[in-house]
């Protein structure tokens, strides 16, 4: 009779530290492993050389003659590989664990406790530091510095070793942001149970490309606003403009429902300025951008024109919205770069051509009418491909299943912009604009919505605060540096401060190459300035005859 196996719970460890600081997933294995080496030791005890009990062991746990406790953790060891535990692997077994304990059996040990050195601690500051040393400069360092004696094999296996939160890539290397974004686990966003057309993602993207500009001829690079179906990734409406604002995406919302006659459920977007404003979310009591809770009773022009829900994602977090930031890569790799190759302006073009670009006076950049064009065309072959997921069919096929939710205002009016306010003795301002109405006199004191055109100022929509048309007030007053339409002040307004921006920076290139007043030289020569007026100014002594008065 075998004497019975001893509990594994019962084995004391000789290195608590190393085995508290263990994971569970290692002591597991610690334990399975310990099983063993005690159903070997039992042999031993029985008066068994070790050799002749290893092997007696070994024999008997492959044929599985053993008991269930026992064979499930050697089943626990071996898993679903066909690799057998070997002679010399369970010889060391019994040699760590008549050292260390269960923690000698702790997967990787090595069969003696790492020595910590001085120099460690300091090694891992310096190396996380924001200017992101090397591992040679912080061995300098400690070496020609402060005096410790390592070599840089030392200091480079010790620092590879590190975790991640101070490695390489720690947070104090690479930042918070790049560190949370490259390091950090995420959500995977699952699209695949929303319908065709139940919601849009939109970003603006900067395009990688030099056009000519309307107006000038100059190079110019357009901002490109785009809109994506989540549910069939393909591309339904696109805009070009100098740069994203609040009315610019409003008529690009209003482009994009009026093209296809439908409007989404859910629009998903970023927490930039042209998305998240007064005039897409609308008001609260307090005159702020409205809640999530308070969107359905505002004057947004999102809930005006249909949309249920205006979902925003985290600020700094792309991964929440991957669709769109494919897409602009996808028209960075597919389009721009091979549209036009020589008027590629990416941070990874050549720099010997965007050095001959610029020299080049008289070369003709592309006009955007032939970037629409083009484009327009690339869009139908990019929605014409596979869907990355459903193979089996394409981008366009997919978004041709939706069930359309019909628009139920025209172009013209979703494009025009809200706003509340009181009416004031039978007037309503707008922008130093004063409009007035018979009709309004009996809405004195009360709050309206105005509606207003940004191409036209002679009148203005009144509406109550249900959406009911009240009256069309016309212009009655105006001050005369204003111009004649809202969107015509929109454009002085931001070439003013274009112009403001440009002269400070002129003024600070002046201060900048302005000469220094050296101290010591000019005191010097003040001094001896002094000096000479003083000698100057001196008068001739003045000798007085008394005898001859």
């Amino acid at each position: 009779m075998l004497p019975a196996v001893k509990s594994v719970n019962s084995v004391i460890s000789f290195d608590d530290g190393r085995w508290n600081i263990a994971t569970d997933a290692a002591r597991k294995t610690a334990n399975a492993r310990a099983a063993i080496v005690e159903y070997t030791q039992s042999y031993i005890k029985c008066g068994f050389s070790q050799n002749k009990a290893v092997e007696i062991s070994l024999e008997r746990l492959h044929k599985s003659w053993v008991q269930t406790e026992i064979n499930e953790s050697y089943q626990k060891i071996v898993g679903n590989s066909n690799k057998n535990i070997t002679r010399s692997t369970l010889c060391d077994w019994l040699k760590y664990y008549k050292q260390f304990g269960k923690s000698g059996l702790l997967p990787n040990h090595k069969g003696r406790v790492k020595v910590s050195q001085e120099w460690e601690a300091i090694a891992t500051n310096l190396f996380n530091q924001p200017s992101a040393p090397d591992m040679s400069a912080v061995h300098r360092h400690l070496v020609e510095v402060l005096g410790f004696s390592c070599s840089y094999n030392q200091i480079r296996t010790y620092l590879t070793n590190q975790p991640t939160k101070t490695g390489k890539f720690s947070p104090k290397r690479i930042g918070n942001k790049i560190h949370k974004l490259s390091e950090k686990p995420f959500i995977s966003r699952d699209w695949d149970n929303h319908q065709a057309g139940e919601v849009y993602m939109a970003d603006g993207y900067k395009a990688d490309i030099q056009l000519a500009h309307p107006v000038t001829g100059t190079p110019w690079r357009p901002e490109l606003t785009i809109a994506v179906d989540v549910a069939s990734g393909a591309i339904i409406s696109w805009r070009a403009d100098n740069a994203e604002n609040q009315f610019r995406v409003q008529e690009f919302w209003a482009q994009t429902f009026s093209i296809h006659d439908h409007v989404p459920i859910i629009v998903y977007l970023d927490n930039g300025a042209g998305y998240k404003n007064k005039q897409s979310l609308g008001t609260n009591k307090d005159g702020k951008i409205a809640k999530k809770s308070e969107q359905q009773s505002t004057t947004g022009y999102l809930q005006k024109m249909g949309v249920q829900k205006v979902q925003f994602g985290r600020p700094h977090n792309p991964h929440a919205k991957s669709f769109i930031e494919r897409t602009n890569r996808a028209i960075k790799e597919d389009f721009l770069k091979m549209w036009r190759p020589q008027f590629y302006c990416g941070n990874d073009r050549n720099t010997d051509h965007a050095k001959w670009l610029h020299r080049q006076k008289s070369i003709q950049y592309p006009r955007l009418p032939e970037f629409t064009d083009a484009f327009n065309d690339w869009i139908i072959r990019f929605n014409n491909r596979p869907h990355p997921t459903r193979t089996d069919t394409t981008r366009a096929q997919i978004w041709a299943q939706r069930i359309n939710i019909p628009v139920h205002q025209n172009f013209e009016n979703m494009q025009k912009p809200q706003a509340k306010r009181i009416v004031q003795r039978a007037r309503l301002r707008l922008n130093n604009r004063e409009y007035q109405h018979p009709e309004l006199y009996n809405w004195n004191h009360k709050e309206v919505i105005i509606e207003w055109d940004l191409d036209r100022e002679k009148s203005i929509s009144v509406r109550d605060l249900n959406g009911r048309l009240i009256c069309e007030a016309p212009l009655v007053a105006k001050k005369e540096q204003f111009s004649q339409s809202y969107r015509d002040d929109l454009r002085k307004k931001a070439e003013l401060a274009a112009i403001a921006r440009k002269e400070k920076q002129i003024d600070e290139i002046k201060a900048r190459n302005r000469e220094l007043v050296n101290v010591d030289k000019t005191a010097d020569q003040a001094l001896e300035l002094i000096n000479k007026k003083v000698k100057q100014q001196d008068p001739e002594k003045i000798i007085l005859d008394f005898d001859n008065l």
